[in-house]
Order: structure tokens, then C-alpha cells, then sequence
């Protein structure tokens, strides 16, 4: 709720989403944030965990899903559960509530993005290149999603990178340490 993390928050809000505002140690701080976005035509709620300390996670879980009952027709809570899921390992959860967003959503950037990063861990990476890609295609330069394909093919021992190579909208710089991975927008 304060620098970064309450501009980004201003960001969202001016795009007219909902704004689940953290603070751990200062609530006032958050309270004028929420006051602000609000103030300016926005929604927030203010939340607060510790997100170094496992019980104060399990309160976040309890919290999202009380707002996920109280308002069932959001995403925003579930997308809630699905970071904190995939914060504590709970991959099978993680995919379970990504399935009932995507199925709402098909292109829901951050449903897709959880569930990219919980199918990684499960080592899933045949699943998670497919949504990698079906995201690139539609944010075709977002560095979140490049750097999912990177990792999946890291993780995967680059078998695919000459595929990735040969293709006219990739790009590839390899060195022995990194790999980078982009697109090229063809006009």
C-alpha cells in the first residue's frame, strides 16, 4: 500500500479493477489508499497478512473465500486464492479455481498466469507452453508471459528452442549462463 505497490494499485483502479489493498504494519496507510482510488471513481479493500508467516496465509485463504461467497460473480477473490494457493504449493487448488475462472474468462490474464506458474511446478510444462502461448498471442510482448516461455523452456532442457528459433515471430539470444526469449511483432 505504499510506492510501488500503491501506484500500480492507482494504475488498476484507473482501469476500472478491483484493488485488494495489503498492509501489514500500517492500516492507516491503506485506508487513505483505498480512500484515494475510491475518491477517484475506483474499488479497493483493504487486507491484512504477513505474507512470511504460514497462519497469517491461512487467514488470507479464510479471507478470499469469505469474499468469494459474499461476492460469488467475482474474480478478483478467487484470483486472491489462486496467488495465495500458489504461494504455498497448492497446485491442485490453484488449477481447480483457474478452471472455473478460464471457463468464465477464457483470456483472463492474471487466471492464466497462476495457472501457468502452478502447472510449472507440477511439471506440467506441456499444458503450461500451450497457455503460454495462447497468452502471447494475445499480449504478444507482455514480459510476464516471456519470461513463462523461457522458464518453460529451461526447465525442459530448451528440447523445443530450435522450434522456437526457426520461427519467424520468435527471437532467441543464448548464451551459456541465460536464455532469452521474445517476439517479434511482424507488421
Amino acid at each position: 500500500s505504499r510506492g510501488i505497490g500503491a501506484e500500480i494499485s492507482k494504475v488498476l483502479a484507473n482501469f476500472n479493477l478491483k484493488v485488494w489493498i495489503n498492509n501489514r504494519s500500517n492500516p492507516e496507510v491503506a485506508d487513505e489508499l483505498k480512500k484515494y482510488i475510491e475518491e477517484n471513481g475506483g474499488e479497493a479493500a483493504v487486507i491484512k497478512f504477513d505474507v512470511t508467516k504460514e497462519y497469517e496465509f491461512i487467514n488470507a485463504i479464510k479471507y478470499y473465500q469469505k469474499a468469494s461467497i459474499v461476492y460469488p460473480s467475482s474474480i478478483e477473490p478467487k484470483l486472491g486464492l489462486m496467488r495465495v494457493y500458489n504461494a504455498i504449493g497448492d497446485y491442485n487448488s490453484v488449477l481447480s479455481i483457474g478452471d472455473s475462472i478460464l471457463k468464465k474468462d477464457y483470456y483472463n490474464f492474471y487466471g492464466n498466469l497462476y495457472a501457468i506458474k502452478a502447472l510449472k511446478a507440477e511439471k506440467k510444462y506441456t499444458v503450461a507452453l500451450k497457455l503460454t502461448n495462447k497468452m502471447l498471442e494475445l499480449y504478444p510482448t507482455n514480459i510476464l508471459f516471456l519470461q513463462e516461455l523461457a522458464l518453460i523452456y529451461k526447465a525442459t532442457d530448451n528440447k523445443d528452442l530450435d522450434k522456437i528459433m526457426n520461427a519467424s515471430t520468435f527471437g532467441v539470444i543464448k548464451t551459456k549462463r541465460i536464455i532469452i526469449v521474445f517476439r517479434i511483432k511482424i507488421s
